[in-house]
């Protein structure tokens, strides 16, 4: 189910259990970093087709556990006693209180990985959905202390690439809860509370582009930054030349072909030079011949671009800034 503008700001105020396998180490998508930057800075949703076929077949894929696991009500909002965490669960089932799971995998790539899906009825789910489906229990154990009255599992209904909706069960277990509890609050109070970013994870760039940004803000470099922007133009001077030698060292095999397509080479491997026909749309004569047509298909996104500033145009944006701001 897709957050609401709401849940969005509240999810910066705790951590949900999309968070959870993150801060703990075994999130494939997301590092702790990432989430940490979310909680600090807020962040832009991502938004994908896979996603949204989710989203879609959310309603069908939990009308179809509930033919095998009774009743459910749905989206259910409920927080880990005593610790930062604060779960949105696809469903809790009526007559026994389990939290339900719902997935979907490889919908519209190829078909999910059968090492991380088991066979239907099986506790083998990926780590970060059992991370996650672990989250949901904890939210609803009356004394995460002892660890007393805890549902017994968490139901995963998932919708999976050339196999269609397969039931999962995760069971509770003791010692993956309390790793989860244990984490979470370390995480929560050495590092968001704090504002410290931790420093066993790097950020992924996928995260950084979705920081929440102050227009104009600036802030004040150090010397570590000045050494990572040299070795950053250092690197990007040795990766032209080595495109540069890599074409050239291309140009010579594509020359000893003449006119051939294909080169068979010496362990019988072929390197072709085969032709195909690629589709463009000229955008400028659209919108000059149908501007109408060009506006409706039209898609504007954001973007940023990491560029150098000399002191001359860095002390005209500051005039331009410092105008800006007295009117």
């Amino acid at each position: 189910m897709p957050i609401t503008d709401k849940q969005r700001i509240q999810r910066r105020k705790s951590l949900g259990s999309s968070d959870l396998a993150a801060v703990v180490g075994v999130d494939p998508y997301k590092t702790a970093h990432d989430v940490y930057l979310s909680k600090v800075y807020g962040s832009t949703d991502i938004k994908s087709e896979a996603m949204d076929h989710g989203t879609f077949l959310e309603d069908g894929i939990i009308a179809y556990a509930e033919q095998s696991v009774g009743t459910m009500t749905r989206n259910q909002k409920r927080r880990v006693s005593g610790s930062p965490i604060v779960c949105n669960i696809d469903a809790i089932v009526n007559n026994t209180g389990n939290p339900v799971e719902v997935k979907t995998a490889g919908l519209l790539s190829q078909f999910a990985p059968t090492d991380q899906w088991g066979e239907a009825g099986s506790s083998e789910v990926p780590h970060h959905v059992n991370i996650q489906c672990h989250g949901h229990m904890l939210a609803l154990t009356e004394d995460v202390g002892s660890m007393a009255e805890h549902p017994d599992h968490c139901h995963v209904p998932a919708f999976i690439g050339g196999r269609g909706i397969v039931l999962f069960v995760v069971p509770f277990d003791r010692e993956i809860a309390q790793l989860i509890i244990d984490k979470a609050e370390a995480f929560w109070m050495d590092h968001v509370m704090c504002e410290v970013p931790p420093t066993d994870t790097s950020a992924s760039m996928s995260a950084l582009k979705r920081i929440v940004r102050v227009p104009n803000k600036i802030v004040a470099g150090n010397q570590d930054v000045d050494d990572w922007w040299t070795e950053r133009l250092q690197v990007k001077s040795e990766e032209k030349e080595f495109k540069e030698a890599a074409e050239s060292l291309q140009a010579k095999v594509i020359a000893f072909m003449g006119d051939a397509e294909a080169i068979e080479m010496p362990d019988g491997t072929w390197v072709t030079y085969f032709e195909a026909m690629r589709t463009t749309v000229d955008s400028k004569a659209l919108k000059a011949a149908h501007p109408d047509i060009y506006e409706q298909f039209s898609n504007t996104k954001p973007s940023r671009t990491m560029r150098i500033k000399s002191v001359k145009a860095v002390q005209k944006m500051k005039m331009l800034l410092t105008q800006e701001q007295s009117v």
